[in-house]
């Protein structure tokens, strides 16, 4: 995960915590992503909408050389019950009762992702900071690709409209089979996941994921039933 393991590979030798380069980035990127919606979690800018997708911004560290700040920044949606499952199993893992979406999701729980280019040839995603004064432009290069890219991220909120990209891979599309197979679960659609399954290899989802859209659908399609037999009251 990002806010643990990630965090220890910018501890300065003083035992300061963050370096002071990094944090000025993250405090400026606050500043351009807050009007957004977006909040700040450590290394990562969360937003989630009513319909409990999301968007994560969130920086990657890479070691290259001693004294210099190496970092992606990665970009993904959030499917919410994609988000769920993935995290309900992260706390399993961790001997944990349950999880904040805030702090333990990250990219990894994305269904759609991409990263900022930190060149104009865009062959080259890492960015550097080796003294304070290039936190100021690295951030104005990142909030530059961001304002092309979270276009995109932000109308991949619409469910409809993330399960319709996910048919037709694009950019960075690998997680057609659980978008496909929990927007036909959250309908209830047993038969439909039923199909979906069958179209794709058995070790695909195999175990909790397909057990959790199983699950998923089957509650749907009970309340679904109840709604439907529920006599009327006389007024």
């Amino acid at each position: 995960m990002v806010t643990a393991a990630w965090i220890g590979l910018w501890r300065s030798s003083e035992g300061g915590g963050v370096r002071k380069g990094v944090e000025l980035f993250l405090r400026e990127l606050d500043v351009h992503l807050l009007p957004l919606g977006f909040a700040r979690h450590g290394q990562s800018f969360l937003l989630f909408s009513d319909n409990g997708n999301g968007i994560i911004v969130e920086l990657q560290p890479k070691v290259i050389r001693k004294g210099v700040d190496a970092f992606y920044v990665n970009v993904g949606v959030l499917y919410g019950p994609y988000l769920t499952w993935g995290l309900q199993k992260l706390a399993r893992h961790r001997n944990r009762t349950d999880y904040d979406r805030w702090t333990d999701a990250s990219s990894a729980n994305a269904v759609w992702r991409t990263r900022a280019i930190s060149n104009l040839d865009g062959h080259q995603d890492v960015f550097e900071i080796a003294r304070r004064d290039d936190a100021h432009e690295v951030c104005r290069l990142v909030a530059g690709q961001l304002d092309e890219i979270l276009p995109r991220a932000f109308e991949l909120l619409d469910t409809d409209t993330m399960v319709a990209a996910s048919s037709t891979p694009g950019r960075i599309w690998p997680t057609r089979f659980p978008v496909i197979g929990f927007a036909l679960a959250e309908k209830g659609d047993v038969d439909g996941l039923e199909r979906h399954f069958s179209e794709h290899d058995p070790a695909l989802g195999a175990g909790s994921l397909r057990d959790a859209m199983t699950e998923l659908a089957r509650v749907r399609r009970q309340a679904s039933l109840a709604v439907r037999v529920r006599p009327e009251t006389e007024s």
